[in-house]
């Protein structure tokens, strides 16, 4: 309660929670709380993961449906959109296939990484920790994230960054 507290205190539009564990009755209890916790007004989303199969996954919506979710995000198998758009046309609350379908560009044969670098794109950055990549910070205000003005991607390499060379670094490594 605490960190969605927090988040919320720093300006964030909403809180994004991950369900989907075995025990069912603890995603349930969470979401529950925080929603208590925060009230009506405070928009909260959820993510399954992929891990619940069609039953399981009519089942939890069925349950969350009062909770006036954003959305529910891959409660399926991302491959899975037949049961997708079936959970889509019988609740409510929107049924999100997250960004785990990659099938079009697989086609294409081209890589993807939409979780590095989020500077890059903005629009999935708000729970991306940025330090030590860049100097500079996204602008968080009124709950969105602005765009930066500055020249070119708006973004400097932090020293950090620019002592990691070849001769120092490993590609799939951590620094």
């Amino acid at each position: 309660m605490v960190n969605a507290s927090a988040s919320i205190a720093r300006g964030i539009g909403g809180i994004k929670l991950k369900v989907g564990q075995p025990d069912a009755a603890l995603d349930i209890a969470r979401v529950t709380a925080v929603r208590k916790h925060l009230g009506d007004a405070v928009p909260i989303m959820v993510d399954a993961n992929q891990q619940w199969d069609r039953p399981t996954a009519q089942r939890m919506c069925r349950i969350f449906e009062p909770f006036n979710l954003v959305w529910i995000e891959e409660p399926l198998d991302a491959y899975d959109h037949e049961g997708h758009a079936a959970l889509a046309l019988q609740f409510d609350t929107p049924i999100d296939t997250g960004e785990m379908l990659t099938s079009t560009a697989e086609h294409a044969g081209l890589m993807l990484a939409p979780h590095f670098a989020m500077e890059l794109h903005v629009h999935l950055a708000a729970a991306y920790p940025r330090e030590p990549l860049f100097n500079e910070r996204i602008e968080i205000k009124d709950g969105r994230m602005r765009v930066p003005t500055r020249p070119g991607l708006g973004l400097t390499l932090s020293e950090q960054v620019k002592a990691w060379t070849r001769e120092v670094a490993e590609v799939g490594s951590r620094f």
